[in-house]
């Protein structure tokens, strides 16, 4: 059997897919000839998480972490290699290292040599001095790492590293300068640009200041994703406006009870830039309480409706709320979903975001006969439903229209997701028969129907 390094470079590279990491690494060391074959997947990414010791909480402090950040400033050939990088922050107590100072991991012996590194990332500026530099550890570590990293395509950051520190000084300054690809190279093939924020703090407000950079740069971008944001729509539309090229969008807003509603009519001008060439799009929409109210009873939660997606002809996969389609409007006001979803749909997943919530007020007989009306053009027997019968007791007659058969004739599968507010409907959902009359009668009509709800 030949050994390994008579074996074709790509031939090894397919092995590594399916070797572990360690295993890699160790590897690497043999020769020269596998580390050079080694060191385009050991480095193509590379995950960080800031966490805290389950010991007293005490903030974890990783030298290994200083050593990565150190060989990745010194070895510009490593640096090119990078494509993915996540900068994560596990819970909410490593706050604190981003609001005073805290012992940094760098050594004496390296700080010249970071001390250059942040000369040609941010220019001679005096709000680079050494005492600064050294007591914001998080923000120095991801500004020196992204600096490098010139063949960057794909960056996943905690919004706290746009709050105030280095990196959004950084950014800053670009911003004033002439020609802002110089001072930020790691954004010129950037394809993906995820900002994670998982208690729903306002940081993600510095975002659109990031992607302004340069104008060319972001038209880049063809997936975004804003998780757990408070951003308002307005902000969205001036993201979206400097990122046409949009194939994949996910918006997840989680807002507080005291912030104004949510705009739909801006959100719809907003989404309009992405019309001719996105593909994937989801929408969802959480409201949590920052005051002595339950928001479930809120009297307003959105403003206006939705754009009709009816000239969204690249758009082949939604996910979305019927709150979010249709705003506040009544079961009986509400355009059916033949009229508002895109042409070309092949998957449609409707959410069950906001359930329950008085302001909007879809009761489970209604929204069965919206969903029913599109699905498998069945229709209450004696008419329209009421909000008030029980959807045990509806009787439904076939004989109509099929809505998607019409509207939407290349969708293959709809899903109903009620994992997070399904119990609102529980008594209705956990019915077996319930569902399964329904995946019958979907097949019937040649579509996959799949249900998914919390049956614990």
């Amino acid at each position: 059997m030949a050994p390994l390094t008579k074996l074709p470079d790509e031939l090894i590279v397919a092995i590594f897919a399916d070797v572990a990491y360690e295993d890699i690494f160790s590897l690497s060391k043999t020769c020269r000839h596998l580390r050079r074959i080694a060191l385009p997947t050991l480095f193509h990414t590379i995950t960080v998480t800031w966490a805290t010791t389950e010991r007293k909480n005490r903030i974890l402090r990783n030298h290994s972490v200083g050593l990565l950040f150190r060989t990745i400033v010194q070895d510009s050939s490593l640096a090119a290699l990078v494509k993915v990088v996540n900068l994560r922050v596990k819970d909410p107590s490593v706050y604190r290292l981003f609001e005073k100072p805290t012992d940094s991991y760098i050594t004496p012996s390296e700080e010249a040599l970071i001390l250059k590194a942040v000369e040609i990332m941010a220019g001679q500026n005096k709000v680079y001095s050494k005492g600064i530099i050294f007591q914001d550890q998080p923000h120095l570590s991801a500004a020196l790492l992204l600096q490098q990293c010139t063949g960057l395509q794909s960056l996943s950051i905690h919004a706290l590293f746009l709050s105030d520190g280095i990196l959004s000084h950084m950014i800053r300054m670009a911003l004033m300068d002439p020609e802002p690809s110089k001072c930020l190279p790691w954004m010129k093939n950037m394809r993906s640009f995820t900002v994670e924020d998982g208690w729903g703090t306002p940081y993600l407000k510095q975002l659109p200041a990031v992607l302004r950079v340069e104008y060319h740069d972001a038209t880049l971008l063809t997936t975004l994703q804003l998780l757990r944001t408070a951003l308002r729509p307005g902000e969205v539309h001036l993201i979206l406006s400097h990122t046409p090229n949009l194939a994949v969008l996910e918006l997840d807003f989680l807002r507080p009870s005291s912030a104004q509603t949510l705009d739909l009519e801006i959100l719809g001008l907003a989404l309009y830039l992405t019309e001719e060439k996105l593909v994937r799009f989801t929408l969802r929409h959480e409201v949590f309480a920052d005051e002595a109210v339950d928001v479930e009873t809120l009297a307003d939660v959105y403003e206006g409706t939705l754009c009709s997606l009816r000239t969204f002809y690249a758009l082949t996969h939604l996910n979305i709320s019927l709150g979010c389609l249709h705003g506040q409007t009544s079961a009986q006001e509400a355009p059916a979903l033949a009229d508002v979803l895109p042409p070309n749909l092949q998957q449609l997943t409707i959410n069950d975001d906001l359930w329950g919530f008085d302001a909007l007020n879809w009761k489970d007989c209604e929204i069965m006969e919206a969903l029913k009306a599109f699905l498998t053009g069945e229709r209450r027997a004696g008419g329209a439903a009421n909000g008030d019968t029980d959807i045990k007791g509806v009787a439904w007659e076939s004989g109509g229209e099929v809505g998607w058969k019409v509207a939407t004739p290349e969708l293959k599968e709809f899903v109903l997701d009620s994992r997070l507010r399904g119990w609102v409907y529980y008594d209705y959902l956990e019915d077996s028969e319930i569902r399964e009359e329904l995946r019958r009668k979907c097949k019937e009509e040649g579509l996959k129907c799949t249900f998914l709800f919390d049956e614990s």
